[in-house]
């Protein structure tokens, strides 16, 4: 195993990703043609159902490493158990969470000012979105064992049905074509509901298809035993993801304070940021998968080697998307025509902070991945609360408080990734001295 196989297996995931990221970006550019109360509107929304699925993604990436894991020893007994385990737990958190969405984002919305008339489009959007994080709770935990057994290709595939009929079904309720009603922002969570169900049906009929042994029945037969090691195993994995997406929904309410012409200004960008963070996670993915299964071997010299290898190239990963971003600045004013000068000049201040932002995460993210692999997630856990909850959020609500501009604002995503980096790469290193 080397680092080029982790491009073979990062490639899909990646391109999985970013398709994902490419159904709320085109939400936002079909959007942004209505005004800047639905983009803010749209903003506050994603904002809520991005916490959700990161819940989502957080349960389902600690599962997928439990999988790797069993993968590379060949125990499709205990991969087939925690599967089944794995979709019991995702589809009860997201029961749950979806509940509380609906019941207290409306008054949560009011106690933070923002406008009754962005309030109702937001909550009207939500109201859809419930559906939608069931659906992802299913399709989320297949997509993980096809990544456990190196099958990146499949979920890559229910992609490419998903997005063009999310696009399509979008701009149909979002204008009201044809016979479709004019919908507005909450057309756009109809375009998601829509084409989740499409991805979903299709992952099911390629895993009943597949050779990897499941059988749902056996979900009713499972022993409290199981769950409780599941939990064990995937919960300061799952931690680890639920504290860095509060954190970021925590920071996006914050932004939602600013004057709502900036505001609309970081919705924007967040999109594009988003996607880089995408891939930057892709890559740290396939890298977390290849050292669970070679931990599972019990392979030390070649984990050392492979793990050290990834490192350096991660490095390079990380200044190829920096230069990305300083051509998505430049070309601001040609990929948002409608809007203002004002908010493409706002876009294009913040450049300096979202280029080094995406360096550093990309580094942080990788590192991240690895150690939760060689089973430390605990150190991570402890450096992304305290760089977050410590530091970052504070500082950004005084400075908000302060009324500074918008690009110190901003850049406190920064410095939570900068307090991060020394640690995360110099805990690595020492794991991977201590393999020799």
């Amino acid at each position: 195993m080397n680092v080029r196989e982790n491009f073979h297996l990062a490639w899909p995931l990646a391109l999985n990703a970013l398709l994902v990221q490419s159904m709320v970006m085109v939400d936002v550019l079909m959007v942004a043609s209505l005004g800047e109360g639905p983009v803010a509107a749209l903003g506050i929304a994603t904002t809520l159902t991005a916490f959700l699925m990161g819940i989502q993604f957080a349960l389902a990436n600690g599962t997928q490493l439990i999988l790797a894991r069993a993968v590379g020893r060949g125990d499709t007994g205990f991969v087939q158990q925690h599967l089944l385990v794995g979709l019991q737990i995702n589809l009860l958190m997201s029961l749950l969470f979806s509940g509380v969405l609906l019941a207290g984002s409306g008054w949560f919305l009011v106690q933070l000012g923002i406008p009754p008339h962005v309030t109702d489009m937001a909550m009207t959007y939500l109201t859809v979105m419930a559906g939608v994080m069931l659906a992802s709770a299913i399709s989320q935990v297949i997509i993980v064992l096809f990544n456990a057994h190196r099958q990146t290709r499949v979920p890559l595939q229910g992609l490419f049905l998903e997005v063009p009929v999310n696009i399509a079904v979008s701009y149909l309720c979002i204008y009201g074509i044809g016979f479709f009603p004019e919908l507005g922002v909450a057309g756009a969570a109809w375009g998601s509901f829509v084409a989740i169900l499409v991805r979903t049906v299709y992952l099911s009929v390629r895993l009943w298809r597949s050779d990897i042994a499941v059988s749902v029945a056996s979900v009713w037969r499972l022993q409290a035993a199981a769950i409780r090691q599941h939990l064990r195993d995937a919960g300061p994995i799952a931690a680890n993801y639920i504290t860095l997406s509060l954190g970021m929904m925590v920071f996006q309410l914050l932004f939602a304070r600013l004057p709502v012409t900036e505001y609309a200004a970081i919705v924007l960008v967040l999109p594009w940021l988003r996607m880089g963070g995408q891939v930057s996670t892709a890559w740290a993915q396939a890298t977390s998968i290849h050292i669970g299964q070679l931990v599972g071997r019990g392979d030390t010299l070649l984990t050392q080697k492979f793990a050290s290898g990834v490192l350096r190239v991660t490095v390079l990963v990380a200044l190829g998307l920096a230069v990305l971003y300083i051509g998505y600045a430049m070309g601001v004013p040609y990929i948002y025509p409608a809007q203002t000068s004002f908010v493409l000049a706002l876009i294009q201040s913040l450049a300096p902070v979202y280029v080094l932002l995406t360096f550093f995460r990309t580094v942080n993210t990788t590192c991240g991945q690895a150690l939760r692999a060689f089973g430390d997630s605990g150190y991570v856990l402890v450096t992304h609360a305290s760089t977050q909850w410590l530091a970052a959020i504070p500082l950004c609500a005084l400075l908000l408080y302060w009324q500074v501009p918008v690009v110190w604002v901003f850049a406190m995503l920064l410095l939570e990734e900068v307090l991060k980096t020394g640690p995360f790469v110099g805990r690595l290193k020492h794991t991977l001295n201590a393999l020799s």
